[in-house]
């Protein structure tokens, strides 16, 4: 019986710090032999990260079911639609379900998510700062609404229009950087319990 091998994706490999063929591995209690390393798969990063066994190998040893999850294929770029036509009935003739697409085809859908993300998240900040400063505003009226007798006291003992402004900004700032500490705190607790 031959011993068994191995094919490393390039993350795999840089991560078991493993550079070259002919290396050995333990995966679940049993040697294999590193057969050979990946190049860089590009956008297939589950490809990169994976140790890739021969199919006898696992349905024999690992009690595989022999079914065929994904084939990955590096055609010409001028090559592409012939494969793809020719993929589907090659690797599953019985089957109707077999998908067939590009990694190019996977960039712009995933370009096209992030960017809808960023997007997104950009109008959920803005919107949340329109909030916070509508409500800052208001929290401010309603102190000057309510302080009117110390601003005319603070008047009649020679403040300046100027002097009494200032103070009511000052305020406003703090409790606006308070207001920022205690979300930048909450949201990183937050993020950290998820």
């Amino acid at each position: 019986m031959t011993a068994p091998v191995v094919e490393l994706g390039a993350t795999a490999a840089e991560r078991l710090g493993l550079d070259r063929a002919g290396d050995r591995i333990l995966i679940g209690g049993q040697w294999y032999g590193v057969l050979g390393i990946l190049e860089t798969a590009g956008l297939a990063e589950e490809l990169d990260a994976a140790a890739i066994l021969g199919d006898r190998w696992v349905r024999e040893r690992l009690g595989g079911d022999g079914e065929i999850a994904a084939i990955y294929v590096r055609a010409r770029p001028g090559e592409i639609d012939a494969v793809r036509g020719i993929l589907a009935t090659a690797a599953n003739p019985g089957s109707a379900v077999a998908q067939v697409g590009k990694l190019s085809d996977l960039a712009k859908a995933r370009a096209t998510t992030d960017d809808a993300l960023t997007t997104l998240g950009l109008a959920l900040a803005g919107i949340a700062l329109l909030v916070g400063g509508v409500g800052i505003a208001n929290t401010m009226v309603v102190t000057v609404l309510e302080r009117r007798g110390e601003i005319g006291l603070r008047r009649a003992l020679g403040a300046r229009p100027g002097q009494v402004a200032a103070q009511f900004v000052a305020e406003a700032i703090a409790l606006s950087l308070l207001g920022g500490l205690a979300g930048l705190a909450l949201g990183s607790a937050a993020l950290r319990a998820v």
